[in-house]
């Protein structure tokens, strides 16, 4: 069996004329990996906090969670001034928002995690493409 690191080796030889990200994208790169490990400590409390009926304690908990993300992600963050940072990742979260809340409506169904997961999968796609477009008018 081939050791790990060759293979990583070989798809970094396959990959290496790809430019870098620009900030914004540099920035939800790194807050999807953060927010993904600490997503699954607290998931099952998040997720039985509606089955329960403690729907605000589990949306202060995902908050806490996204909340933690963002900090560590905009910490490390890529390139570019703060301010303009902030305000390609404002942008995202409003058009991401509305995105969600589209979603979210449209997906009713009998299992709310139908229209959960389509308001996250909106806010997440859209959120990155407009980090995208933003990054690219920045450059």
């Amino acid at each position: 069996m081939p050791d790990r690191r060759c293979l990583a080796r070989g798809a970094a030889g396959r990959v290496h004329g790809q430019p870098a990200p620009g900030g914004a994208v540099a920035v939800v790169g790194e807050g999807l990996r953060r927010w993904l490990v600490l997503f699954f400590v607290p998931a099952l409390a998040v997720r039985y906090g509606v089955t329960f009926r403690t729907p605000v304690p589990a949306a202060a908990a995902a908050l806490l969670i996204l909340l933690v993300a963002a900090a560590h992600a905009v910490r490390q963050g890529g390139p570019g001034t703060r301010l303009l940072l902030g305000a390609q990742l404002g942008a995202a979260v409003v058009a991401g928002t509305a995105a969600a809340y589209v979603a979210a409506s449209w997906g009713s169904g009998t299992y709310y995690e139908v229209a959960l997961l389509s308001a996250a999968t909106a806010f997440l796609l859209t959120g990155l493409a407009v980090c995208a477009a933003t990054d690219a008018l920045a450059r």
